[in-house]
């Protein structure tokens, strides 16, 4: 009796491992590999006169578990949860801003659109002006050999 508890412990704490393991190795493999709002983002703008995009130094992360991190070149800057709430909207919920501590623990609604899987455009509305600002963002893509 005291043979099959044991094993039967020990068969649901690796079974409970390997669940939690997959779903890493899922939840990882999903950033890269998406083609929706999830991924890593860097944010761009065009240049009208040459039809080039430049990329800037800040970068979104937006995690398949429905949190995100904005980055500026070495550290993060803002992080928090985020909900879709639609089919091009999504609430994000501010945790921390380190930049702009008024943002602390407030919801910012955003507008968006997957124009190419590798092409993101996030709208934020100018409470000042009530018209909504695009934001340009690229994914970034791993490495790969040739």
């Amino acid at each position: 009796m005291k043979t099959k508890f044991i094993t039967l412990v020990i068969s649901s704490l690796l079974f409970v491992s390997c669940s939690s393991l997959q779903k890493t190795s899922e939840t990882k493999h999903q950033l890269l590999t998406s083609t929706s709002l999830v991924g890593i983002w860097n944010q761009a703008f065009p240049d009208f006169k040459t039809k080039k995009i430049h990329r800037t130094k800040n970068f979104k992360f937006i995690n398949p578990d429905g949190t995100f991190y904005l980055m500026l070149p070495t550290r993060i800057s803002a992080y928090g949860t985020y909900e879709i709430t639609s089919e091009n909207t999504f609430t994000e919920h501010i945790e921390k801003h380190l930049l702009n501590p008024k943002m602390n623990n407030t919801k910012s609604e955003l507008r968006y659109k997957v124009k190419t899987p590798d092409l993101l455009v996030i709208e934020y509305k100018n409470e000042v002006t009530g018209k909504w600002i695009p934001e340009m963002w690229v994914r970034v893509k791993p490495l790969e050999r040739k």
